[in-house]
Formats: structure tokens, sequence, C-alpha cells
């Protein structure tokens, strides 16, 4: 099915009634076989049987990619061309503050003007209205929406296909040009959700006082991370103790098992014991539901409810049949997810954790019962680094030197400041007691923040500038399935493999840095305020710039980090006749820090799509997007 999802670009024009049909045939011949299978009593089609499953499986998942799809829908705003005047839309979540504005996600009702009727989609508004929008209320704005645009730089960020997968694909600033037309219950069980979450979240603004700590107890107790300072995002991520704050397993897992402390479900008969399980489903969905339905919340709960209805036949199923399943229902419901970092992440940990710990914590056996706690969670940890590393380096593009000490704090304290936060949310209408609970939760944060920001301090706490290519993670992958089934099943034919395979790991990155050395090109970046420029000349780069650093920062780095072959050195500027040049390194003579000057011999491509692609320097066209020239 996730193979069927990543080739959904390929077979995205196949019309829907054709993939419904093809499925349909696949299922048909799939339940004849098995009919004959069962009338026959004999298991026949031993291959033709898994191979039409498989073929089902790949179908359902292009098949569910075309329905999320917004540009299959003729109603979707991607596919109009008239040009709203006003639109009307209601909110779908409460108002994120940002620095000159408020944000908020609006699904469209209708688009107003001559040419425009019904309209479907999701924007994202950025306002400046006097009070603030909270979830189903029906808004009239003036204006018209623009279309999210892609990535003019190579590197940056795409935060174009970021949004369309998530269903957005434009956006709009209405200033205080919003009029409230009165509200709806269109999301009637997830509004009553955000309001007790906001409602909680405003019990942790009133009752915790460090502004810090308050922003971890929004995050690790209610998954709220929207408005925390890039300082304890850094700290957290550079030390490997980042996932501590991202509602997951370990936060469902404490839930699931403070109710397993008081009653034993496999004690009780099974009426009682389904009861108490239901139970129990209910308050996880319910806690999923007031953190944000997050992707790796989503995995956990979706997986803790399918081992609940196994323990209520008082059976003890395959821990990797719930994963499956809940993944499988999560990309039935939304394919897109499968590109979600949070997603990808959580079940890469999860499955490294079952697959790989088991084996790292037979390697040694503690003579302490406190060494072994120590012993399991940093195992936990390496297994978790070892599986999620690629994919972590390719996203983040750095590794937390001191990760295993991390967790020894983090771990434990995200326990202890649930065990007393949860109680504090719960009992917060008690004033005396949620008083006291808050200064516990409150200081075991101070704590855990003094030792992270700590680690965070030591010599060499994070590698940085790590990047992987999607085929060296697909490689990655595939070393460590080899080394996991030959530490299980020792043969020289494996080990061989396995080697062969590391060598070819190896190989590959120094090939990279070999044809990186011998690049000798000029990168002319397109920036609103200021201008940028790199030269690279033998795996040596010349790098200049001027403008806004957060510009800079997002837009020039990414590229400018994974494009370094080896020293990196400052170009020279001068002025001359009121225009300003560089200095151009190794006898290249004078260039302009900006692209309207490009050499005839010099092959020049254009930044378009996510691509490199040949440019005509002589068409006098400016393009609004990066340029690279071949020397």
């Amino acid at each position: 099915m996730i193979l069927g999802i990543c080739s959904y670009p390929i077979f995205r024009k196949i019309e829907l009634h054709w993939l419904v049909l093809a499925v349909s045939i696949l299922y048909l011949v799939y339940a004849l076989s098995v009919i004959v299978n069962w009338y026959r009593h004999r298991f026949q089609f031993r291959v033709l049987i898994p191979i039409l499953a498989y073929a089902q499986l790949f179908g359902v998942g292009i098949l569910a990619c075309h329905l999320s799809d917004i540009g299959q829908s003729e109603k979707n705003l991607i596919n109009q061309t008239g040009k709203p005047s006003y639109f009307l839309g209601t909110t779908l979540e409460w108002d994120e503050p940002k620095p000159r504005s408020k944000m908020n996600r609006i699904a469209l009702r209708q688009g107003i003007n001559d040419e425009m009727g019904e309209a479907q989609g999701e924007i994202v508004i950025y306002h400046q209205f006097d009070s603030l929008l909270r979830p189903g209320q029906v808004i009239l704005i003036s204006g018209n929406p623009s279309l999210i645009e892609p990535p003019v730089n190579p590197g940056q960020f795409d935060y174009q296909t970021f949004m369309r997968r998530q269903g957005i694909s434009h956006s709009h600033f209405a200033g205080k040009n919003i009029h409230i037309l009165g509200e709806v219950s269109s999301q009637p069980i997830m509004d009553f959700f955000s309001a007790i979450r906001m409602t909680l979240l405003k019990k942790i603004e009133e009752y915790i006082p460090d502004p810090n700590s308050k922003q971890i107890a929004k995050a690790l107790l209610l998954g709220y991370k929207k408005q925390m300072d890039p300082e304890i995002s850094q700290a957290y991520s550079a030390t490997g103790a980042m996932h501590i704050l991202a509602v997951s397993g370990l936060h469902v897992g404490i839930i699931y098992g403070f109710f397993f402390l008081f009653v034993k479900p496999y004690h009780l008969k099974r009426r009682a014991r389904v009861a108490y399980l239901l139970l129990l489903i209910l308050v996880i969905w319910s806690y999923a539901c007031i953190t944000g339905l997050s992707p790796s919340v989503l995995r956990a709960a979706t997986m803790f409810t399918f081992i609940a209805f196994a323990q209520m036949q008082s059976r003890s199923p395959s821990i990797f049949n719930p994963i499956a399943l809940s993944a499988m229902i999560l990309l039935l419901f939304d394919p897109f997810l499968l590109y979600a970092v949070g997603f990808q992440l959580s079940y890469l940990a999860l499955l490294g954790i079952l697959l790989i710990q088991p084996l790292l914590v037979r390697i040694w056996l503690p003579p302490y019962r406190w060494l072994e706690y120590c012993w399991q969670i940093s195992t936990v940890g390496i297994a978790a680094q070892i599986a999620t590393f690629p994919v972590s380096a390719y996203y983040f593009h750095q590794f937390p030197s001191y990760f295993i000490l991390s967790n020894l704090v983090a771990i434990p304290a995200a326990f202890l400041i649930m065990a007393v936060g949860i109680p504090f949310l719960l009992l917060s209408p008690v004033p005396i007691v949620s008083s006291i609970l808050a200064w516990l939760t409150d200081w075991l944060i101070r704590v855990m923040n003094f030792l992270i920001f700590w680690m965070e301090s030591l010599p060499g706490a994070s590698v940085k500038d790590i990047h992987f290519d999607p085929s060296e993670i697909g490689l990655y992958a595939l070393t460590v399935a080899v080394g996991i089934y030959l530490w299980n099943y020792p043969k020289k034919t494996t080990a061989w493999a396995f080697v062969c395979l590391l060598g070819i790991m190896g190989g590959a990155r120094v090939v990279n840095l070999f044809i990186r050395s011998q690049n000798n090109e000029v990168t002319w970046y397109a920036l609103q305020k200021g201008k940028a420029i790199d030269i690279s000349v033998s795996g040596q780069l010349w790098t200049w710039d001027t403008g806004n650093a957060k510009e800079i920062e997002f837009n020039v780095k990414p590229n400018r980090s994974r494009t370094v072959g080896g020293t990196v050195y400052p170009l020279l500027s001068f002025e001359k006749d009121g225009k300003s040049y560089l200095f151009g390194p190794n006898g290249m003579g004078m260039i302009e820090p900006s692209p309207d000057f490009v050499r005839k011999k010099n092959k020049i491509f254009i930044w378009e799509n996510g691509a490199w692609v040949p440019f005509r320097a002589d068409s006098g066209t400016k393009p609004h997007a990066a340029l690279k020239a071949q020397l």
C-alpha cells in the first residue's frame, strides 16, 4: 500500500472509474480463488493469491491518493479560474498568534463574483482582526486568495507541497477586513475537544509561573508546540530529547499502563473486561483528540486500540500486527500522512525499538537493578537512533551526540511530569490541590530544562550539516535489515552481503564528495530583500550575502551546507562606477552580485519545480528564481 502511495504521481492522470474498476477486478479474482479453495477443501493458487493480495493493496494506495488529492476535485479552489472579490468560510481552529498577525485555517464555502459559485477547499488566512477567531465561526473576507508559491531556491523548504498534502493550496492576508456572520457546528467533536484544550492551556498559563516551564508543559502534556521558543526547541533537538515533547507512544503508553496499575483486565470476567477496556479506549482517544491528533499520537492511539481489542479476547497478539494495521487504517483515511515527518519517525522508532533493542539488551546483563534500568533505557535510545538516523538527518541535518545521556534524563522526567501534570489538569478546578500539583510540575520541568540546556552546552553536543539523499536512505535501511538478519541467523553468505553493503554505502559517500569537489559553478539566490551568491571552485566554497538574516538562514543556508565540499571562504566586495562588484576566486575577475550579467560561454540553469533546468541567458527574461552558471 505504501508503494502504491509513493507511485501515485505516475498514475495520477488515470481517471477514478478506471482505478475503481482495476481494484474491483483484482478483488473479485482474489475472492473467487479463495472460494474455490474453500469449496474444494484445498489450498491451491499459492502464488496467485498473495500476488493478488499485494496488487490490491498497491491499487488501494493509488486509489486513496486519488480520492484525497485536492487537484482531482473540479470544485476545489485550485481548479477554479474565477477570482472572487469576497469569499465565505468557516474557521477550523483557534487563532495562532504570529509576530505581526494571527493565523487560522478556513474551510471555503463560497467565492463571490460574477463567475464563481460554490467552491471547496481550505485556505490559510493571516489577519489583524481585533478579536480572536474560534472554530465554527462563519466569516466573510474581502480579497482574492493567492496560490502558495513553490520554493525559488534549491534546498529551500517546499511549503507549497507541505500544505497541499494537508489539502491547502491558497493563502490570504485579510488584515482587518473580516466580518463574522454567525456560527455553525461543522466539526462538533473536534470543536468540543479543541475548547477543552484551550481551557487547559489557560490553566497552565495561570498556574505555572516560569515561561520556559509553561512551554514544555504545553508541549509535553497537551502536544501544543506552536509558540515554543526556538532556543528551547533547538536545545531539545540537539540533545536528542525532542521526542518527549511530541505526544506519542510514550505518553499514550503511560496512560495505558496507569489503568493497569489498579485493575488487571485479564483477572476480570468477560463483560467487565470488555467494559473496562472500552473505557480505556475512550480515554486514549479523548486524550489524542485533546492533544491535536498529531501523526505520532494517532499511531499510538490506533495501535493501543487494537491491543485492547485483542485483550478483550484474552489474547496476546504479535505487536507487529497492530502496528501494520494501525498504519494501514491511518493511510486509508489520509494517504499523504505518509509524507509527514512525525508519521515516518514515529513508526521507524517503534520498529527499531521492537527489532533492534532486544538484540542490544542481550549483549550485557548488569549486576544491579538500577544499572539494568539505565541499560534498558540506553538500548531503547540506541535502537531508536539506529532506525531513525537517516530520515532524521535528511530532514534536520544533525545528530545528537549525547542522546544516551539525554534519554536517561528525559524519559524518567517525562514520566514524573505526566504523573503529576495530568492530575493537575484534571483537578485544576480545585484551587489548593491544583496549586500544589502545578508547583511540582513547574519544578520538575525546571530541573529537566536545566539538565537539557547543560547537555546542549557540552562540547560537540550535536554533529551538524549531515545530508542524506533518498537513495542513501534506502541503502541504509537495506544494510540495517541485513544486519538484523545476520545477528539472528549468522551465515557466511549473509555476512558477505552485509560487508558489501557497508562498502557500497561508504563508496557512495566518497563518490558524492568527489563529485562535489569537481564542481565549478556560480549560484545566485532569489531573495526578497538583499542578495546572496555562492562560487564553488574545486571543492572550495566562496560566499557573499547581504540582507535579511532570517531569509538567508531559511533560503540560502540549506543549499549552502549541502554543497560544501571543503573550506568556506568569504568573497570580498568593492565599488566601481557606482556599482558593487565581487573579487572572483582563482582569477575569475570581477563578478556582479546579481544574475543580470552572465558571460555567454557559461551554461545557465534556473531552479524550477524542484530541479535545475536549462535557461537561455540571452532571452531577456529576468527569472524570479535562483540561477546557476557552470563555469
